[in-house]
């Protein structure tokens, strides 16, 4: 543990001089008590359900809780806009309710964020507002002799945590029978632990989602962008794609001509009534697991059965699914300049759209089509609650 080293700091700078692994060293008093230090950390081991949501946080421990709003300023200085910061702020808020019971114990933060899992595990953030929390948390573990380590579990198995972060009380009453009747109010000087950090940048929250009908008008544009028929229907068949299987670029083409990825041939097969699509490693899926998701028919111009179909009419055969008509790989240069282009072509604002976009609408229109909170996750492959910052029907154009 990093916060640890200052008490084997003294020992190991005993060792110095000394050249055979069988010699010995005299341990003086102060030796001792450093040793004697790190003996009284981790005598226990308690788990802590953590989770955040864009209204406020849920944090347990044994049968107490404390369950929160975001403050409005917090809102106001889009702070909330940042998962990592609304996913760490719980856990420091634990320790500063609860210090003085885990006093000389090991801890253990259970949390759905995979990003909170890394900070808190290397005390580490290129964040600075979350840099600032993990000072308060390591100041207050050093001074109650606390170890902690952080581990990741899906929200859909972090129930408890999840419903009071949603502060659905009902449901965490029938999930925690023994939680007190009463959470622990979080400490005020917490909530102005970020105080003067500037405010984030909105820029990066106004990218709109892809609608359905601009999609058609983007699909149909291709003909008139595109140098051949080929190109128009290779692009078409890979909006298709992205934008029903809300799909990363990275998932879906190849970084460059050199470099292989995306989707393969054997990635694509037909079944029942539409297509079975595997992405062989993603963001979320680091060990190379891999994940298969269905695409079904639908009526209209931008079926992506219907589009598939036709490319793979004329494709030529390659390793790599998406290519030119020559064999080589579509990239992701490639695509963001068609993609970039068909908008200029549109008349439509360009800065307000991206390759992300696709992935935007997949979350949107799940959303507003009524699907749990499990299914929308399931549909990006997200693993956290981060597809909630994905869903913005307020930027739906058409």
């Amino acid at each position: 543990m990093p916060m640890g080293r200052i008490f084997s700091h003294r020992l190991a700078k005993a060792t110095r001089g000394v050249r055979r692994p069988h010699h010995r060293i005299r341990l003086g008093v102060p030796l001792l008590e450093d040793l004697w230090s790190e003996e009284k950390l981790c005598q226990d081991v308690l788990v802590y359900a953590v989770v955040a949501g864009l209204v406020g946080f849920g944090v347990i421990y044994h049968d107490q809780w404390c369950a929160e709003l975001w403050p409005e300023n917090w809102v106001k200085y889009h702070w909330t806009k940042n998962l990592t910061l609304l996913d760490f702020f719980p856990l420091v808020v634990a320790v500063a309710i609860w210090g003085e019971q885990l006093r000389n114990s090991r801890i253990c933060f259970w949390t759905d964020n995979k990003s909170v899992v890394h900070v808190v595990n290397h005390l580490s953030s290129s964040f600075i507002p979350v840099i600032k929390l993990i000072q308060l948390l390591v100041l207050k573990c050093l001074h109650l002799n606390i170890w902690f380590r952080s581990k990741h579990v899906s929200g859909i198995n972090n129930a408890m945590a999840d419903s009071l972060s949603r502060f659905d009380f009902q449901k965490f009453r029938d999930l925690a029978l023994e939680a007190s009747q009463h959470g622990t109010p979080c400490p005020d000087y917490l909530w102005e632990a970020l105080k003067g950090w500037k405010n984030l940048s909105e820029n990066q929250f106004v990218r709109r989602p892809i609608s359905f009908s601009l999609l058609a008008r983007l699909v149909d544009s291709t003909k008139s962008v595109c140098s051949s028929v080929f190109e128009s229907v290779l692009l078409s068949a890979a909006f298709g794609i992205a934008f029903f299987g809300a799909l990363r670029v990275s998932e879906l083409v190849a970084p460059s001509l050199q470099k292989p990825g995306g989707l393969q041939h054997n990635d694509i097969s037909f079944c029942d009534g539409g297509i079975r699509i595997r992405i062989q490693r993603s963001k979320t899926d680091t060990s190379g697991n891999g994940v298969w998701f269905p695409l079904f028919s639908i009526t209209g111009p931008v079926c992506p059965i219907n589009l598939v179909k036709q490319y793979l009419a004329v494709r030529t055969i390659s390793q790599p699914f998406f290519v030119h008509f020559d064999g080589s790989p579509l990239t992701r240069f490639q695509f963001l300049a068609l993609f970039r282009q068909l908008f200029v072509f549109l008349n439509l604002p360009l800065g307000e759209y991206g390759t992300h976009s696709f992935r935007i609408c997949a979350a949107t229109e799940a959303a507003r089509a009524g699907l749990m909170d499990d299914e929308i996750m399931k549909i990006g492959k997200w693993c956290s609650s981060c597809f909630f910052l994905y869903i913005r029907p307020d930027l739906l154009m058409s």
